[in-house]
């Protein structure tokens, strides 16, 4: 299957890509028919794309949080800024990763 991106709406036409061609149109039901026509089901070839994407599980992701910290807490790299969404989890990895590497929390003096 051709790697497809996402449609996406640029401000004046619809764009997606479907290996090196590039489709664009004000019709957005234009843009899928091209696509569809290309690559068969577009939801499939959407969703294979995605799923490239995002081939880090939770556990994989918050083990390289875990590896950022330690080599924060290390003195190998100066800082680390770490984002997500709330209640993930972020606060609590890089605390008890902390605390793994001898530190204590004193935030709460």
């Amino acid at each position: 299957m051709k790697n497809v991106t996402a449609i996406t709406f640029d401000g004046s036409n619809y764009v997606a890509k479907v290996g090196t061609k590039t489709i664009k149109s004000y019709s957005k039901k234009y843009v899928e028919r091209k696509v569809a026509a290309m690559v068969g089901d577009i939801e499939v070839a959407i969703a294979a794309t995605e799923a490239k994407q995002n081939r880090y599980d939770i556990n994989t992701r918050f083990g390289f949080v875990e590896k950022l910290v330690n080599m924060v807490a290390g003195g190998v790299q100066p800082s680390a800024v770490i984002t997500g969404e709330g209640g993930l989890g972020k606060t609590y990895t890089v605390t008890k990763t902390l605390e793994a590497n001898g530190f204590k929390d004193i935030s709460s003096r």
